[in-house]
Parts: structure tokens; C-alpha cells; sequence
């Protein structure tokens, strides 16, 4: 299995990008549930990681995810959820999803 380094998740709170009026939405959900941070965390560490690469995307992001770890540090993501063949996600370096099991799986705790 690849790791890419991804810690352990305390928690994570996601927003979702609305395109109508242009912003983030007002309200953003709170991830505390332990199996779904773990597969969060999982999906991250077997993504494609690219460090010192910088991405101009042509549209906005769909989501906002704003992950602490248990040592309390924080890292923000932006993520395309239809970026071509991969979910992107986005800090100072880039991560790609492209198994479609994990695609599913990341989609639906984004969601949930």
C-alpha cells in the first residue's frame, strides 16, 4: 500500500462550494465519526501525491475540507470533485484520486 504520510484524524468540517451565489456555503459539517476519518485518511495515502506542483483549475472548487489531526495541526484542502479521471485535492501539493472504489467512498463522506 502507498502512504503518502497522512497522520491521524481528530476531526474534519467540510463546505461545499455553491456556484449560484458564488461562495461557500454558511454552514459546514463536522466529521467526528472514527471510520470515517480513517478512510479519509486511508484514500489520501493512496492517492497520486505531487509535492511543488501549482494548479490553475478552470472552475472553482466543490468543496472546502479543513482536516486537525490529533496532534491539533490543521491542513485545508480544496477539492474537484470532477477534475478528468481523478477527485483533486488541493493544499501546497496535490493529491489525486482515481481508484473509483476510493472516488465513491470520498464522495460519500463529503456528502454525507
Amino acid at each position: 500500500m502507498l502512504s503518502n504520510g497522512i497522520p491521524a484524524i481528530k476531526e474534519m468540517t467540510v463546505q461545499k462550494y455553491d456556484l449560484k451565489n458564488d461562495a461557500f456555503e454558511d454552514g459546514w459539517k463536522v466529521i467526528r465519526d472514527k471510520n470515517e476519518l480513517e478512510n479519509f485518511r486511508k484514500i489520501l495515502n493512496r492517492a497520486k501525491h505531487e509535492k511543488n506542483v501549482r494548479y490553475e483549475m478552470a472552475r472553482h472548487e466543490d468543496y472546502k475540507v479543513t482536516v486537525t489531526f490529533t496532534d491539533n495541526t490543521q491542513d485545508v484542502f480544496m477539492v474537484w470533485k470532477n477534475s478528468g479521471k481523478y477527485i483533486h485535492m488541493i493544499r501546497q501539493d496535490s493529491f489525486k484520486v482515481s481508484h473509483e472504489r476510493d472516488k465513491m467512498n470520498l464522495l460519500k463522506i463529503l456528502d454525507s
